[in-house]
């Protein structure tokens, strides 16, 4: 989809827009297929206009049709196409989400409240024990990313394994939390992992040495923010 077209735009300086040349010109232009223009809404409806002629054109062009848009969160495209039901009332087309960009929502939302804090006089970021870093918010949002790709499609199993990533960096030695956590000894939680190779809970230590740990003051703020995105 385009709104530019490199020829018409040399053509309007060179015999000037308003001018009846420019105009007698263009309609040739067109008439012969050689504009590049061809969208003329607002720009941000570019993206599904585009998305619906796909649709409508993929039974005649490509003899099939398309039941799954794969979106990057925006939902402007599958909306309309689901509106116009370019293959009739009766054929249902589904959204998936792509997990990159799904996982990025969670990165922009911890940066947020960390932007949003700092203004505030007590900042949840720094060099304090459990704040939210930029490393600690990239590797928790590739946990979070891990999460969801492991288990697709299971919604439930989904969500329990992004609130577990949360959980287990709250973890500590004296105040562990991993009941979500995946059990068995191929567990990636290291504590679960001791557990089904015969060691007691109280007997398990080394929370400390974990990667990314996160503070109570930080996971009581990254709370809503990890149970939004993981409903």
């Amino acid at each position: 989809m385009s709104k530019f077209c490199h020829k018409c735009s040399i053509a309007a300086l060179d015999l000037g827009e308003d001018s009846a040349e420019y105009h007698f010109w263009h309609e040739g232009h067109v008439d012969f297929g050689e504009c590049s223009i061809n969208f003329h809404g607002p720009s941000e409806s570019m993206e599904a206009e585009g998305g619906l002629v796909l649709w409508k054109r993929s039974v005649e062009e490509c003899q099939m049709r398309y039941t799954t848009l794969l979106g990057d969160g925006d939902a402007k495209t599958y909306t309309l196409v689901c509106k116009m039901k370019p293959y009739g009332p009766d054929v249902v087309i589904t959204k998936e989400e792509c997990t990159n960009h799904v996982s990025k929502r969670l990165g922009k939302g911890l940066e947020t409240l960390v932007a949003a804090e700092k203004k505030t006089g007590a900042p949840l970021g720094g060099k304090g024990e459990g704040t939210l870093k930029e490393t600690t918010i990239r590797t928790m949002q590739g946990y979070y990313q891990a999460a969801l790709k492991e288990n697709a499609p299971d919604k439930e199993k989904m969500k329990t394994a992004v609130m577990a990533t949360l959980e287990h960096c709250h973890s500590t030695d004296q105040k562990y939390n991993h009941r979500l956590c995946p059990e068995g000894e191929e567990s990636w939680c290291y504590f679960n992992k001791r557990k089904a190779r015969g060691m007691k809970a109280k007997d398990i230590k080394g929370h400390s040495d974990m990667p990314i740990k996160i503070n109570d003051r930080v996971y009581k703020a990254v709370l809503p923010i990890y149970t939004r995105l993981s409903g």
